[in-house]
């Protein structure tokens, strides 16, 4: 069956609201692909838990002396950080043209952005800038938590590199879906098509004529080889590539996302393949 049209992007604000690249990425993205962005930001209900312990403390800069968690200036201090990530999405959202609406959670990350989205949609994850073990722990889980469950997940890099170059994807076995929406962003901003394969002969040139046939031309489409489908053999099939942005089936395909955003400085878009 044939996977339904995306209809949205599902922005996770927490760490992209304070990102004007980011947001214009995303947003851009949007426009390319003619999806609906939803910003979310969602306040961590284990940090609310946190603050109502007797022992909870927090580090007071620059003077660097200690104080309680008071709960109720930390939800007026998340509810500051929500209004900052709204105002951050509207002004970016006009400045591209491209209408955005925004809410606002309060929860568990992961369970809530999962229950928000549907198979129509794209879920986009910012890591942190000032990553930490825990922060990149933390970004783990919630990111196999949303590919397990079968949903399409845009991972933005901790700092963006570029925003021009051609649009690479990974070819498997997995189908074709992975191309079909690289070609649709190529065809959309005018870039050329790079296409990783670690499928066979046939499917490679079933990719490259889907791609012709919707409108890249011969001379835009680089084709290179992989040994295989991992995160090591994709980052050395883009060695010197500029990529703008990666497209893989995610099902097939070992890499993790993370890694491959964060080592790149561009979007990773991770495609559910299973049927």
């Amino acid at each position: 069956m044939r996977r339904p049209r995306y209809r949205r992007l599902l922005l996770d604000l927490r760490h992209a609201g304070g990102d004007p690249a980011a947001l214009s990425a995303v947003l851009g993205l949007a426009r390319l692909l003619d999806l609906d962005p939803l910003g979310i930001f969602v306040e961590d209900e284990d940090v609310f838990c946190l603050a109502g312990l007797p022992f909870a403390r927090e580090l007071c800069l620059p003077m660097g002396a200690w104080r309680a968690l008071d709960p109720s200036r930390l939800a007026g201090e998340m509810a500051a950080l929500a209004q900052q990530a709204r105002r951050a999405l509207e002004r970016a959202s006009a400045e591209l043209g491209r209408p955005a609406q925004f809410t606002r959670l309060r929860g568990d990350p992961g369970a809530l952005l999962a229950e928000q989205a549907g198979e129509a949609d794209i879920i986009a994850l910012a890591a942190s800038a000032t990553p930490s073990g825990l922060a990149d722990a933390a970004m783990r889980r919630l990111e196999e938590a949303l590919l397990g469950i079968g949903r399409t997940v845009l991972l933005l890099p901790p700092r963006l590199l570029r925003t021009r170059g051609p649009v690479a994807a990974v070819v498997s076995d997995a189908g074709a879906a992975e191309v079909e929406l690289a070609v649709r962003v190529a065809v959309a901003s005018g870039e050329p098509l790079m296409l990783l394969s670690a499928a066979d002969e046939r499917q490679t040139g079933e990719a490259i004529a889907a791609a012709e046939a919707a409108g890249v031309a011969a001379a835009r489409i680089v084709v290179r080889a992989l040994v295989a489908p991992t995160t090591e053999a994709i980052l050395a099939g883009l060695a010197g590539s500029g990529e703008r942005l990666l497209v893989l089936p995610r099902v097939r395909v070992g890499a993790r996302l993370s890694p491959l955003a964060a080592a790149r400085g561009v979007p990773v878009l991770a495609i559910d393949t299973r049927p």
